[in-house]
């Protein structure tokens, strides 16, 4: 049977598909100078005691509910963070839009910091204009964040903000969230017929979330 994390790293196998750069972070107990574990791979961090490995073909699940970078590297998904980017003039940046919301729809932590200022992200879309692609997108209203209960009229301010230009250099920061992803997935009157997550995810959840959009909803906000 599968589960939120198989249906996480499918996502994340998909950014190599459109040629997305996919880098983690996690801390380490390495010393300085200390590279025999990750050798060249290692992008030097700005704190010592956060590891960076940049992951070039495959991201697996382990049969401990852990990941495997590359088929050697392990990773703790509670404690990685996920850094994704932009190649120039190769990565399909309408894919990687679709692709990070669809993160941000399944219940996942999506984050930019633009300006020195964290946006945590509910959508993101491309725009062409004179054959550019312009990434915009709609972040959620800090009042928000750990909000489950109650009115939403009850937030001051709008509900999310807009993000008219995000430039591509920007780095998109993901971390799995498994007890929003379940909240999401497995609703109180969901189908009992469905056990299989992936079934489950294919057939009821990403059809729920296109009608949504059909309607002028924002996915990300309807769950609360």
């Amino acid at each position: 049977m599968t589960t939120t994390l198989d249906i996480f790293v499918a996502l994340l196998q998909n950014l190599f598909k459109i040629h997305a750069v996919l880098d983690v972070q996690k801390k380490t107990n390495l010393l300085p100078g200390h590279r025999d574990f990750i050798r060249a791979r290692v992008i030097a961090p700005i704190d010592a005691s956060i590891q960076t490995l940049r992951i070039y073909e495959k991201i697996t699940r382990t049969a401990d509910d852990r990941l495997c970078a590359d088929g050697r590297f392990p990773l703790d998904v509670a404690s990685t963070r996920f850094c994704i980017s932009i190649i120039p003039g190769k990565t399909n940046v309408s894919s990687l839009c679709a692709l990070l919301t669809e993160f941000a729809d399944a219940g996942h932590t999506l984050q930019v910091v633009l300006r020195g200022k964290d946006f945590t992200l509910l959508e993101l879309s491309c725009m062409k204009s004179d054959n550019r692609n312009i990434i915009q997108g709609l972040y959620i209203n800090p009042a928000l964040k750990g909000w489950v209960e109650g009115d939403i009229d009850e937030v001051e301010g709008e509900a999310y903000g807009e993000l008219p230009t995000i430039p591509h250099s920007s780095i998109f920061f993901l971390h799995y969230n498994m007890s929003e992803a379940c909240y999401r997935l497995y609703p109180n009157k969901c189908d009992e017929g469905y056990e299989d997550a992936f079934e489950l995810y294919q057939n009821v959840f990403l059809p729920r979330m296109r009608t949504a959009r059909m309607n002028n909803e924002i996915p990300g906000l309807i769950y609360h």
